[in-house]
């Protein structure tokens, strides 16, 4: 498996209706064939200094990540919408293997 996980901080002019633009472009990338499983969400506020938001996104394989990454949809809802709404990113992607208790 491997996992790409992305963090991002709002701009403080960044509205609710963008936010939820993005959220739903986030819920589009989602039903993508090769994406396996799919969450974002709000940080829950618990801790000062964190990131304002999340998106996790696993695929099979690092190729299949590669599409994803370089995907129309994926490129247009990033250029489009995010960079004009953030004033931070950090990322990070790995190959795992499921844990199971």
């Amino acid at each position: 498996m491997f996992r790409h996980c992305v963090m991002f901080k709002w701009k403080p002019e960044t509205t609710d209706a963008q936010r939820q633009e993005l959220f739903h472009g986030f819920d589009g990338l989602a039903k993508l064939s090769f994406v396996k499983a799919f969450a974002h969400g709000p940080d829950a506020g618990l801790r000062e200094g964190n990131w304002d938001h999340v998106v996790v996104a696993d695929f099979d394989n690092k190729d299949d990540y590669l599409t994803y990454a370089s995907y129309p949809q994926h490129v247009d809802l990033i250029q489009g919408h995010l960079i004009p709404a953030i004033s931070g990113r950090a990322a990070v992607q790995y190959a795992f293997e499921p844990v199971r208790s």
